[in-house]
């Protein structure tokens, strides 16, 4: 009965991983002819391990969106990224229309990055909000590669600068300061991490989300902390993984993953097969579930192993329902053992 809760645990990780990275959270027009990445995005360090992008329209459009509503309430934010967002006048459930995020872990900082968004005259009024809260004293206004931007300092010290096309990009100090210094250089400093870069080569155009990043992120999601460290998932090394996903009808998720060579292919492509086959166990409990795991397919063209999968509202809905139920049971049970004490 354990194993079954930790087979349950871990596939709904699998689909809600997939697709919560997509609500995680180009900025030129909205348009599909679009280029993949903007310029500006070829100004961010090599040291960056992800970039992930929203169409924001799209997501609102989706039947996924009103399951995920609550995710946009600010309040569901951590604190000093919702001062940041109150002092900008920014509501993430309607001003956003396009959204990039990189992950670009530092030194000192393992979970900074930047954001890049746009949102059209939405987001028109930001720099007056912003301008006002610098007034006050509640922020404080800086110059960073000729922009006049805005550091927001707390527990996640955060930079807000305005661009030229009505776009903002905000972030951790460090990166995002690093990224417009190389912009103003006419800088490409992305192109010097191989690996990324032709990942990046190969996102679709069109997807309403996609994903592209070196092992480092394979590694943090199936880390031994994570919640799919649980199947005790051994895989061989890999030099890059893109990710994409359209939400309606269902959720199509596609993953591509390049090994370092056909005989990893291989073997991570087994490995796939065999978490498949695990999850479709899984059918006599959670019918959807099978019928997923089932329908997947995963195949291999030389170093790459591409895996495609459809996933149902109904079974996000089901897996969702015993996530929420789990959780309760666990506070239920945290609260009988403080009351017992």
């Amino acid at each position: 009965m354990k194993g079954s809760r930790v087979v349950a645990g871990a596939a709904a990780a699998v689909v809600i991983t997939g697709i919560g990275v997509a609500a995680i959270a180009t900025l030129w027009t909205h348009s599909k002819a679009e280029p993949a990445l903007p310029d500006l995005l070829r100004a961010l360090p090599a040291q960056t391990r992800l970039v992930a992008h929203l169409d924001v329209v799209d997501f609102r459009k989706s039947p996924l969106y009103d399951r995920m509503r609550s995710s946009f309430a600010t309040e569901s934010l951590p604190n000093s990224l919702r001062e940041a967002l109150d002092h900008s006048g920014i509501n993430l459930a309607t001003d956003i229309d396009d959204l990039f995020v990189a992950w670009v872990p530092t030194q000192d900082v393992q979970a900074s990055g930047l954001a890049l968004i746009r949102g059209g005259s939405s987001l028109a009024g930001i720099d007056a909000h912003l301008n006002a809260a610098a007034t006050s004293g509640k922020i404080e206004k800086v110059d960073v590669a000729g922009i006049s931007a805005y550091r927001a300092r707390g527990e996640l010290d955060t930079l807000l600068a305005p661009l030229d096309d009505g776009s903002w990009l905000i972030g951790t100090p460090e990166v995002t300061q690093s990224t417009l210094e190389a912009r103003s250089r006419g800088g490409d400093e992305l192109s010097s991490h191989v690996e990324l870069s032709a990942a990046l080569e190969r996102v679709p155009a069109d997807g309403t989300f996609w994903l592209a990043g070196d092992s480092s992120w394979l590694d943090a999601l199936t880390g031994s902390e994570s919640a799919l460290g649980g199947l005790g998932l051994q895989l061989p090394p890999i030099e890059s993984i893109v990710a994409s996903a359209e939400l309606s009808p269902d959720v199509a998720l596609e993953i591509s993953a390049t090994a370092l060579d056909e005989a990893g292919a291989r073997q991570l492509a087994d490995k796939a097969r065999g978490v498949m086959a695990l999850v479709s166990l899984q059918k006599y409990r959670v019918p959807e579930l099978g019928d997923a795991a089932s329908a997947a397919t995963i195949t291999t063209d030389g170093r790459r192993v591409q895996i495609s999968l459809r996933v149902r509202y109904a079974l996000i809905d089901n897996l969702l329902a015993q996530l929420g139920q789990s959780w309760m049971g666990q506070a239920d049970a945290a609260g009988k053992v403080d009351k017992s004490r």
